[in-house]
């Protein structure tokens, strides 16, 4: 993870991050000589939603009400829970951080994003 500063060196790379007038953010990358690339990856800015690791989650399903199905704190940046019941509306809460939840079902062992 980089902070926000301006050009900081490393061994044989350097990052270079501008800021503009209008809070967005442009970072690129120095090699200072030329690099074969073969994978780019891309992770956008968030609010930490994702499953973070030592974080405690709680994980609800819809019946008139949000019911508790479990709780636990995250062992790695994946998390699993037991006894989930079928076609249900569930809803994946992290309860240090990060507040945009979404909705989702499990259909087939595969989750489906409302």
């Amino acid at each position: 993870v980089i902070q926000y500063e301006e050009g900081i060196d490393l061994d044989l790379e350097k990052i270079i991050v501008n800021k503009n007038d209008r809070d967005s953010l442009w970072v690129g990358m120095d090699f200072l000589s030329e690099k074969l690339i073969t994978h780019v990856g891309y992770c956008p800015r968030n609010d930490e939603n994702g499953v973070i690791k030592d974080m405690q989650y709680q994980l609800v399903y819809w019946n008139d009400k949000w019911i508790e199905i479990d709780r636990k704190n995250a062992d790695s940046d994946s998390i699993e829970f037991d006894n989930i019941p079928e076609g249900v509306l569930l809803l994946l809460r992290n309860l240090d951080k990060g507040k945009e939840e979404r909705i989702f079902t499990i259909e087939n062992q595969k989750i489906h994003w409302w």
